[in-house]
């Protein structure tokens, strides 16, 4: 735990991180190198399509989602590393709903335009999941698609208290110890939370990298 209370003393909220930062680095470097790796690999992937010219709006938003994604999941990593764990939390939440979007315009691209157009309405979360659904069973079958499902429904359920008022984000900066609850300030060192999120990370970028690979 890097803070404690009148732990900042000739300590900046700057050094502090980076000590989080070195602690998480050391303590598991397995899930630094997992979130690390399969952040350049998409890099590698998205590389073809920087500095594309004409390209039709389909594809256009479905690039943009993507490209949403692996900037949140960057964002993401840092501030994991740092200790920064309940704002980490809330920039791998929305790319679960990203990520469905661009799903969902690989099987229906003629809806770009509820990306596109203001007074066209962004299709629903649940909406698009059940297309994409729909789209999976013709593609891979039945169970891989409900398969896929689940798995979107479990991460969007773990991610979603962090993206509000909950109990479970707030406990991210009230640790309960033997004396009684202690409040963190500053980033905190917790190299499980950092295993967790990595953990998640990389289940994210699994799923972006399959929407990579479909966007031809």
């Amino acid at each position: 735990m890097t803070s404690s209370p009148g732990g900042f003393v000739g300590e900046s909220l700057t050094e502090l991180a980076k000590a989080a930062a070195q602690f998480h680095m050391t303590h598991e470097p397995e899930a630094d190198r997992l979130w690390r790796d399969g952040l350049r690999l998409t890099m590698e992937i998205l590389d073809p399509l920087n500095g594309m010219n004409a390209v039709e709006p389909p594809l256009a938003a479905k690039v943009a989602l993507i490209i949403t994604t692996v900037q949140s999941l960057q964002c993401s990593h840092s501030l994991a590393l740092q200790g920064y764990f309940l704002q980490a939390a809330n920039l791998l939440r929305a790319p679960v709903e990203y990520i469905v979007a661009a799903h969902y315009l690989q099987f229906r691209p003629s809806e770009y335009v509820g990306f596109t157009e203001d007074k066209v309405p962004t299709p629903k979360f649940e909406t698009m999941k059940k297309h994409v659904r729909q789209g999976l069973r013709d593609l891979v079958g039945k169970k891989q698609a409900a398969n896929f499902d689940e798995q979107i429904q479990q991460i969007y359920k773990e991610l979603n208290p962090f993206s509000h008022v909950d109990k479970d984000c707030l406990r991210l900066v009230m640790k309960q110890g033997e004396r009684g609850l202690t409040i963190l300030v500053g980033p905190d060192e917790d190299a499980n939370l950092y295993a967790a999120w990595a953990g998640r990370a990389a289940f994210l970028l699994s799923l972006l990298i399959l929407t990579l690979v479909w966007t031809k």
